[in-house]
């Protein structure tokens, strides 16, 4: 039995001049995407997918785990889960940064 991958949806890659958009099939489940063990999706990807109403909903992928099935000739359970969250990433802070703290009177 092969997964039914029914969704259309957009990795989208990079931001500004150098956008990848690669589009790919999924199946959405709580909170992550199921898709084909070979797709190209990463930490840090955006993911589109046009709503019925014409909006298109953009989530930030989180997490990606590729499964492979402990059963042989399990093959068709293979795939790859992209974990995703509605609100954006936060950037990081830079470390090892210096701190200077300077006080001064009569400047």
């Amino acid at each position: 039995m092969t997964p039914n991958y029914n969704l259309q949806i957009t990795v989208v890659r990079g931001t500004g001049l150098h956008e990848q958009r690669l589009p790919m099939r999924a199946m959405d489940l709580t909170n992550r995407y199921a898709l084909p063990v070979d797709a190209d999706v990463q930490e840090g990807d955006r993911i589109e997918q046009e709503l019925p109403n014409g909006r298109t909903q953009t989530v930030h992928v989180t997490k990606v785990d590729v499964l492979q099935s402990p059963f042989p000739g399990g093959a068709s359970l293979d795939h790859t889960e992209a974990h995703y969250s509605t609100a954006p990433p936060t950037p990081a802070a830079v470390a090892g940064g210096t701190t200077w703290n300077v006080t001064a009177t009569n400047i």
